[in-house]
């Protein structure tokens, strides 16, 4: 028989729902309150992409639902904190930019495409990245800035802050998932390695990961190259620099 539409049951019902498809990915069980703000937060994103015609890939709506959770309730997914991945780099990219402040003159911009590999069992969840740069001359320390559209720096030959989707703390890569991630890195002046201009010559870039959790950071990969002249002064003149990487070294994974 017809009846009146139960907006409150079927809260509750997808509350439910959520609840048992995060534990099926190592998120323990959540508080009501959190369900509900789950559901009602999922109702705008989906009513978002419909009306855009878009779609959603289960990838992305898994990244979604976490991301949130640990926005909301961290200790929720405290047993998929010390999950590793393998961290595969063979591009460096040194890129002119757009509509993006340099805290230092004549810093070279590094944008990395990574493959994260999660071969485990158990999601993992990246807090932080870092390249610590070794040249000729000195060694430069480097912070990420953002996640960057791959895509749309190759087409552009610059990265323009429209182009940076995301400088959200968290990378989430599930479980037996390769995930692939441009991320921009800024120069800083660190008191144990201060700032110097890059000079050309054999480098070594050492790639540092800290898994949320964790206290500091460890090397995931380590990658090196010759940078010739042509190669430095390119960012500065507007230019941009795809660098296929001469050496690389994974680290195994702990």
């Amino acid at each position: 028989m017809p009846k009146s539409l139960d907006v409150e049951g079927l809260f509750q019902q997808a509350a439910h729902g959520i609840d048992v498809y995060l534990e099926s990915r190592n998120v323990r069980s959540l508080p009501v309150a959190v369900r509900e703000l789950l559901v009602e937060g999922l109702v705008g994103k989906l009513m978002t992409y419909s009306t855009k015609g878009e779609k959603i890939a289960r990838q992305d709506l898994d990244n979604l639902l976490i991301t949130w959770v640990l926005s909301t309730l961290p200790d929720a997914v405290e047993t998929i904190l010390y999950s590793r991945c393998e961290v595969l780099c063979d591009t460096v990219v040194l890129a002119s930019t757009s509509g993006i402040k340099h805290q230092l003159e004549g810093s070279i911009t590094i944008l990395l495409p990574i493959h994260f590999l999660n071969a485990g069992e158990r999601p993992s969840v990246i807090e932080n990245l870092g390249l610590r740069v070794h040249t000729p001359e000195r060694t430069l320390i480097y912070e990420a800035i953002g996640v960057v559209d791959y895509a749309k720096v190759l087409e552009n030959k610059v990265i323009d802050n429209k182009f940076i989707q995301s400088t959200s703390n968290w990378i989430v890569v599930l479980k037996n998932e390769v995930k692939d991630v441009a991320v921009a890195f800024f120069p800083v002046d660190h008191q144990d390695y201060p700032f110097g201009q890059w000079k050309s010559g054999a480098c070594t870039l050492e790639l540092y990961v800290q898994y949320r959790g964790d206290d500091y950071a460890t090397c995931g990969a380590s990658l090196s190259s010759d940078f010739g002249e042509n190669d430095l002064s390119a960012p500065s003149e507007g230019g941009t620099i795809i660098h296929q990487v001469g050496r690389i070294v994974n680290l195994p994974t702990k």
